[in-house]
C-alpha cells in the first residue's frame, strides 16, 4: 500500500493536505459573504446567477471529466488512442503502458505554464495548427511517440532524466516549430530550465528510482496501483516533492511549494497563515486516476480534491462579475503567485467552485457521481475560455501572474 512503500518522511502535513485546501479556502470563502476581505469583494447574486447557468447549460449531464488527458485530444483527433495502440505494439504488459502513460503526463505538466502567447504547434499528422495548452500538449505527445525524451531507443515512448538533461536549445527550438515568427512565452530557455528542474526532480526522489531507470511511471512501484487507494500519502509525497518549482517560497525554513501566506488566516492553529493550493498536484491526481483505472484495474479516492484555480476557472469568477478587485488598478499589474490578492483569488476560486458544486447537484438533483467536481471543473474551464474571447480580443485572462518567470 501507499503508507507502507512511500518514502516515510512525507508525513501528512497540514500545508501538503487536500482537506486543509478546502479547509482554508472556505474560510476565505466564508469572509467574502461576509465581506471581509481586503483585495476582492463577492457579489452573491452574481454567484446565483452562474449557478443558474451551470444548471441550465446543456452538457451538464454529458459533459467529460476535466483531466489533462483531454488536452491532448483537441479537435476530436483521438491521439490518445493513437498512443495507447502504439504502447500495446510496443508494450506486453499493463504496467508498462501505464507508466509510459505518466511519463507523458508528468512532462506535460513539466512544460506546462498556463500561457504560449502567440505560439502555434504544427500537427503533420492531423494537419491542424493548435496553439496554448492544447498545442503545447500535441507537441509534447508528438515527441514523446517518437523517442524525444528517451535515452533507450528501444523504449522511445519513454521519459527518462538523462536524455532531459542532454535537449539543446537548438533541438528543442526546432522541436517545438519555435522561431521569430513562432515565439513562445518565457522563451526557449525558461522551458528548457523547466525540463532541468524537472529532472533533477527525478534523480532527487527514490520513488522514480528503479534499478537504472529514473522516470516519472516509477512511481507506479511505490505503491500496489490496485483495489482503492487513500489519497492522502501520494498528495502528500507529490506536493512536498514539487516545492522545488517555488525555490524562493521558503516560510520559517519551510518549503511550501504552491502554498502561500495570507494575513486573514494567521489565527488559524492549523496553518498559521499559510493557504495551500497545489494546484499542479491535483491536477496530476485527478489524470491519474483514469490511468490507474485502465490499466491496474485500481482507483484513486480523488473526492476530497477541489476545483482547480486556474487562470480560466479564476477569470470566469473576474469576468461574470462574481469576484471584483477593490483596487481597480489591479489588473493593470503584473502580478507574482505569491501576493496576497492572487493568493486570495485563487482561494475563493475554490470555495465558490464548492458552493456552485453544491447548488447545482441540489438543483439539478444529481449527486458526486453524476456530478464531480472534475466534471464541474471542465464546465468553469469552458465557460472562462469562452467569456474571455468575448471581453478582450486575444483571449487572456483579466490578471496578469507571472510564475518563475512565465505567464501562469
Amino acid at each position: 500500500m501507499i503508507q507502507q512503500t512511500l518514502n516515510p518522511s512525507y508525513g501528512v502535513d497540514p500545508i501538503f493536505s487536500p482537506s486543509s485546501i478546502r479547509h482554508c479556502s472556505n474560510l476565505l470563502f466564508e469572509r467574502a459573504l461576509r465581506d471581509s476581505l481586503s483585495h476582492f469583494s463577492l457579489d452573491g447574486r452574481k454567484l446565483d446567477e452562474l449557478v443558474g447557468d451551470v444548471v441550465t447549460r446543456a452538457d451538464l449531464r454529458t459533459a467529460p471529466l476535466h483531466t489533462q488527458w483531454r488536452n491532448f485530444d483537441f479537435g476530436g483527433v483521438e491521439r490518445i488512442s493513437q498512443l495507447d495502440s502504439q504502447l500495446s505494439n510496443q508494450l506486453a504488459d499493463p504496467i508498462d503502458r501505464a507508466k509510459s502513460r505518466l511519463d507523458l503526463l508528468f512532462l506535460n505538466e513539466a512544460l506546462e505554464t498556463g500561457g504560449n502567447g502567440s505560439w502555434r504547434y504544427f500537427d503533420s499528422v492531423s494537419g491542424h495548427f493548435i496553439s496554448r495548452t492544447e498545442g503545447l500538449a500535441t507537441a509534447t505527445l508528438r515527441l514523446f511517440q517518437n523517442g524525444f525524451f528517451s535515452s533507450d531507443t528501444h523504449q522511445p515512448c519513454r521519459v527518462d532524466a538523462q536524455r532531459l538533461r542532454a535537449i539543446s536549445a537548438e533541438e528543442f527550438r526546432c522541436a517545438l516549430q519555435i522561431s521569430a515568427d513562432n515565439p513562445i512565452a518565457g522563451g526557449v530557455e525558461s522551458r528548457l530550465d523547466r525540463l532541468s528542474l524537472f529532472a533533477f526532480y527525478l534523480e532527487a526522489h527514490r520513488e522514480f528510482q528503479v534499478d537504472s531507470s529514473v522516470r516519472p511511471g516509477n512511481i507506479l512501484n511505490a505503491f500496489s496501483p490496485t483495489g482503492a487507494q487513500p489519497i492522502e500519502p501520494l498528495f502528500s509525497f507529490l506536493a512536498q516533492s514539487l516545492t522545488h518549482i517555488w525555490p524562493g517560497n521558503i516560510h520559517e525554513g519551510k518549503a511550501l511549494g504552491d502554498a502561500w501566506r495570507h494575513s486573514a488566516l494567521d489565527d488559524d492553529a492549523t496553518v498559521k497563515g499559510i493557504v495551500p493550493i497545489h494546484r499542479i498536484t491535483q491536477w496530476l491526481h485527478y489524470a491519474i486516476e483514469p490511468v490507474m483505472r485502465e490499466f491496474c484495474q485500481g482507483t484513486l479516492q480523488t473526492e476530497t480534491l477541489t476545483g482547480l484555480p486556474g487562470y480560466r476557472n479564476s477569470g470566469l469568477l473576474i469576468d461574470r462579475g462574481v469576484l471584483v478587485a477593490r483596487d481597480a488598478e489591479l489588473a493593470k499589474r503584473t502580478l507574482h503567485l505569491g501576493d496576497e490578492p492572487i493568493v486570495e483569488l485563487r482561494a475563493l476560486t475554490i470555495g465558490a467552485m464548492d458552493h456552485v458544486l453544491k447548488q447545482v447537484r441540489e438543483a439539478a438533483s444529481m449527486d458526486s457521481a453524476s456530478l464531480p467536481m472534475a466534471k464541474l471543473n471542465g464546465i468553469f474551464w469552458r465557460a472562462g475560455r469562452e467569456i474571455a474571447a468575448a471581453v478582450r480580443p486575444d483571449g487572456s485572462p483579466p490578471f496578469k501572474v507571472m510564475d518563475q518567470g512565465v505567464p501562469f
